[in-house]
């Protein structure tokens, strides 16, 4: 018992279960913020404990690719107004009254099945990191980025201008993307080669992924895996996970609150 009283073990418990049973720190701040050796305390009374995000090292191995982009958003990225910018990453503008940003960003990852690999592309909103379009597929052709990108630009129909930063990937450079982003009028932009820090945005949403589901448990099947995807960006990682760059705020309720308060000074 500490001097706040007991931690009940049931109510951490469930706590640590909301969270996807990787992070027991609260993410709070202002009045619910609670001392830092609270949760420590109540993890030992609980009898659970967060993942760790395993550590990697390596520079990619990327070449010059004739007619790449250049790099157009700055980075960081501040998150207090609406910008033009999509962030794109495999793992692998919206209207302004739609959405906050006018960038995006884009990539893509790997997930190891016993059926072989699967393939994530997602394009996440750099206003705010809430993931707009996403696809998987058993393949890395070029097909895979489009699905991604079409269901960004269906769900977000964004006016011309945005920008969709990306890394270097064949994907990215190839003419039928290209050919698309023109179709949507969209902006390409790509990073510098060998920058960990240049498309951090959706690096992190994969550091995220990686530490919260799929490095939990195995999985059979492809089917599986793109089950279990859908529900973390949908039902979780959306509506859900709160980030300290949003004021501790999840990227849907980040959004409704820029939106009320537009709408509020529009009336007055």
């Amino acid at each position: 018992m500490g001097k706040d009283g007991p931690h009940p073990p049931v109510h951490g418990r469930m706590r640590h279960s909301a969270r996807r049973s990787t992070r027991f720190m609260p993410r709070a701040a202002g009045p619910t913020a609670v001392r830092a050796c609270m949760p420590n305390c109540a993890s030992r009374t609980d009898g659970v404990a967060g993942d760790a995000w395993r550590a990697s090292c390596g520079w990619p191995d990327s070449q010059a690719v004739t007619g790449v982009a250049g790099d157009g958003p700055p980075s960081p990225i501040p998150a207090r107004r609406p910008l033009p910018i999509w962030c794109v990453a495999p793992f692998a503008p919206p209207r302004r009254t739609d959405c906050g940003a006018r960038t995006s960003r884009t990539s893509i990852t790997y997930v190891r099945t016993w059926e072989g690999w699967l393939y994530l592309a997602v394009v996440l909103d750099a206003f705010s990191r809430r993931v707009v379009g996403w696809a998987t597929a058993d393949h890395l052709r070029t097909a895979l980025v489009l699905e991604a990108l079409d269901m960004a630009v269906a769900h977000r129909r964004p006016s011309a201008g945005l920008i969709h930063h990306s890394d270097h990937g064949s994907q990215y450079t190839s003419l039928a993307f290209g050919h698309q982003l023109q179709a949507s009028g969209l902006v390409a932009s790509m990073g510098t080669v060998a920058d960990c820090f240049d498309n951090a945005v959706a690096e992190s949403f994969f550091a995220t992924l990686k530490c919260a589901l799929l490095y939990r448990r195995s999985w059979p099947r492809r089917q599986d895996a793109q089950l279990a995807l859908f529900t973390f960006i949908e039902a979780w990682y959306n509506p859900r996970r709160r980030h300290s760059t949003l004021g501790f705020l999840s990227p849907a309720t980040y959004e409704a609150q820029y939106h009320s308060r537009t709408h509020a000074t529009a009336v007055a």
